[in-house]
C-alpha cells in the first residue's frame, strides 16, 4: 500500500538558482548554461507534482518535505501561490 510522493523544488529566485549552479558547478559553465537555458521548460512541469518546496532555506524546505513524506494527506498545494512565483521565476 505504497503510494509514489512527488516533490518539486523551486529556487526562491532565478538570481539565486544561477549563483547556486555557479558554485556547485565553478569548473563548468557550460553545465550551467545548459542548465539556464533549459529552466524554463523545468519550471513548466512543476503542475505534474504532487507537491512544491520553494528552498529558500534548506532547513525549512527539509522540514516541510519530511512532513509530507510523514503525513501527505495533510498538506494541499496552493496552485495559486504557486503559480505566482512561477510568473516571478519567469519574468
Amino acid at each position: 500500500n505504497y503510494k509514489l510522493l512527488t516533490i518539486f523544488i523551486l529556487p526562491p529566485s532565478k538570481k539565486e538558482l544561477l549563483e547556486r549552479l555557479i558554485k556547485r558547478e565553478k569548473k563548468n559553465m557550460k553545465t550551467v548554461k545548459k542548465r539556464m537555458k533549459g529552466f524554463k521548460k523545468d519550471l513548466s512541469k512543476w503542475k505534474e507534482y504532487d507537491y512544491v518546496v520553494i528552498n529558500d532555506d534548506l532547513k525549512k524546505c527539509y522540514k516541510k518535505i519530511v512532513s509530507f513524506i510523514a503525513n501527505p494527506t495533510k498538506y494541499t498545494l496552493d496552485r495559486k501561490f504557486i503559480t505566482q512565483h512561477v510568473k516571478k521565476l519567469l519574468m
